[in-house]
């Protein structure tokens, strides 16, 4: 048996388990499960496409879900898409980034004044802070990030609250609202969050930690990379106070020390040749934590915008898996448990109901739950992790440089079995060779059988329904040297 290593297409295709294509397929703790394509949670579809959205926590434990589309921010109350813009609405049409500080959320687009919100509808928060493109807290702080105060623009700026009131701006060491620049390296900030008690904030090509210092700096800044940065506030997931981001150079983790290149030999080239760099702006990121995965959904080169396909990084097994799906948002959902009620207007039969589920003691069942959920170009809200359709995934190169071997079955081993499966089978005389594709067959007793002598192997697996593989078998028969 060789085990599933994971997508890899960056390794040379004769390391043995290597997966040098999937589609739909996750980095499991055991090898590699089918994705969901993604269930309805029942709420109604927001009134156009979302550009930006959170699930944010207040300080009793209770939760607001807003989405916004590019003119009003909506929240979703009891299923229901409320309202909940300024009077007078926006007329920005950029992304919306949020923020929670205490029992205020913070929303900001860059064009329109920032928001917030208590309860209710938005208004333009107190104290005239600027106008921003992020937004981040930090212990004490509201922080806002590429700015422009009604005088200047700073695209490498960053402003301060007071400590502990989110309504001063105006800079005094007695309040320690405070505001400066980060201008040893070139370029805008694209991407701000929190890493514990400090701020990490990204460039294109640059990292720096902010850490509180108290007054009269305030905010102390340290340039700790130059050599790997984030393409925006969507491409930075925070898991355990540890960054997991995506930018030009690839795939990175940073604790604070430096950033560490994750999936470099793996991915990285695949990467750069598919993400379509007119719009990494879009890019949404998020972290599944039941099962350890951090998701990367970007634009790919046929999309015009929307992001159509996506990485998938198990942090447990170091891992990676791909899947297409068109997403606007990924949040936390946090709802509450479902009533029998309930239950009857999210599914018809008890056979849909499980297909709600991820297992029957799913956290949905059992009171307030949190889930990684995305937002979709219908404007509906899906849960993720639900509803696996169709998936594949394609092997390396199994043989020998010499000898011809004649391949007669293969044997896959199931933790999940599929609901059907097929493997097509292709081959050449040499590695350096273009395949032939030769031919399709259908799952019989848990296995495959063919008949085909060649150098080098490699199949490529089709299934139907949720799976999860975690090694499988060629059997091969020398047939000779030639």
């Amino acid at each position: 048996m060789q085990d599933i290593s994971g997508f890899a297409p960056g390794l040379d295709p004769t390391v043995p388990g290597v997966v040098i294509d999937c589609t739909n397929m996750l980095p499991s703790t055991n090898g590699m499960v089918a994705a969901g394509q993604g269930a309805d949670i029942g709420a109604d579809a927001l009134v156009s496409q979302s550009y930006g959205a959170a699930c944010l926590l207040q300080l009793d434990g209770s939760s607001r879900m807003f989405a916004a589309t590019s003119t009003a921010i909506y929240e979703l109350v009891s299923g229901s898409w409320v309202d909940r813009s300024k009077g007078g609405g926006y007329t920005a049409n950029g992304d919306w980034d949020f923020a929670q500080f205490g029992n205020v959320t913070i929303a900001t687009n860059y064009k329109d004044a920032v928001q917030s919100s208590t309860t209710g509808a938005f208004a333009d928060l107190a104290g005239t802070p600027p106008k921003a493109r992020l937004v981040a807290t930090a212990p004490g702080f509201v922080m806002l990030f590429s700015y422009n105060d009604g005088v200047n623009t700073f695209g490498d700026g960053w402003w301060c609250s007071g400590l502990y009131d989110h309504t001063t701006w105006m800079p005094s060491p007695s309040t320690q609202a405070a505001n400066g620049r980060l201008f040893d390296t070139v370029g805008e900030i694209t991407a701000a969050k929190s890493l514990g008690s400090a701020m990490a904030v990204y460039k294109d090509d640059a990292v720096y930690l902010g850490q509180y210092v108290g007054p009269p700096v305030i905010w102390q800044w340290t340039l700790v990379a130059t050599d790997s940065g984030a393409y925006s506030q969507g491409s930075v997931v925070n898991v355990a106070g540890v960054h997991y981001f995506l930018g030009n150079n690839g795939l990175f983790m940073y604790d604070g020390s430096r950033p560490v290149p994750i999936g470099a030999q793996e991915v990285r080239e695949w990467l750069r040749q598919n993400i379509n760099p007119e719009h990494v702006g879009n890019i949404v990121s998020g972290y599944d934590s039941k099962r350890s995965i951090v998701f990367w959904f970007f634009p790919s080169m046929l999309s015009t915008g929307i992001c159509d396909e996506c990485i998938a990084y198990n942090t447990v097994t170091g891992k990676f898996g791909r899947f297409t799906k068109n997403v606007t948002d990924l949040v936390d959902f946090r709802a509450l448990s479902l009533t029998w009620g309930d239950v009857g207007a999210l599914a018809s039969t008890w056979g849909a109901v499980g297909d709600l589920l991820t297992t029957w003691n799913d956290p949905i069942l059992m009171g307030a739950s949190v889930g990684l959920s995305f937002m979709s170009a219908d404007g509906k809200l899906y849960k993720m992790d639900s509803n696996a359709t169709n998936s594949s995934l394609t092997t390396g190169d199994f043989g020998d440089d010499v000898s011809l071997t004649t391949i007669k079955r293969v044997k896959p081993r199931f933790l999940r079995s599929p609901d059907s499966a097929q493997i097509t089978h292709y081959y050449k005389r040499n590695e350096g060779d273009t395949l032939t594709q030769g031919v399709t067959v259908s799952m019989n007793d848990g296995k495959f059988d063919l008949l085909k002598s060649d150098r080098w192997h490699r199949v490529k697996f089709s299934f139907v329904g949720n799976c999860e593989i975690t090694a499988f078998d060629a059997a091969l028969k020398s047939s000779g040297v030639r």
